[in-house]
């Protein structure tokens, strides 16, 4: 099998047919990664003191499309203090940052604080 290669900027994607190229067309690397969305979760356990928690999307160039910062349930002692975003359009020197913090009304019960993130890989 001969594995031709074209120069670069040979093929505007005008001269593309829409649909005729799919993810076989295509050997790995950006195409598998490009506008992938996907998740990213922390968590810590929040007992006798106010605790905080950060999660990050993967790369620097990656964006941050949504954030949460969870507790257990609508019944959970835990009280949400704060959420801060940082780097979220990316393109940064640093991946895009949620950090949670959150106290325990009744410490002797333990609760698990989650943070999340949903990012879109971008190369």
């Amino acid at each position: 099998m001969n594995n031709l290669q074209l120069q670069d900027n040979a093929v505007s994607s005008s001269k593309i047919a829409d649909g005729t190229i799919t993810g076989a067309d295509i050997n790995g690397g950006l195409y598998t990664r490009k506008n992938h969305i996907y998740t990213a979760t922390s968590t810590v356990t929040v007992n006798f003191a106010t605790e905080r928690l950060s999660v990050e999307c993967a790369d620097a160039n990656d964006i941050l499309v949504e954030h949460v910062c969870n507790v257990p349930s609508n019944t959970s002692d835990l009280t949400i203090l704060s959420e801060r975003l940082i780097n979220v359009h990316g393109a940064d020197l640093f991946p895009a940052t949620l950090t949670c913090t959150a106290q325990n009304r009744v410490p002797q019960n333990g609760e698990i604080l989650t943070a999340t993130v949903w990012c879109v890989a971008v190369d």
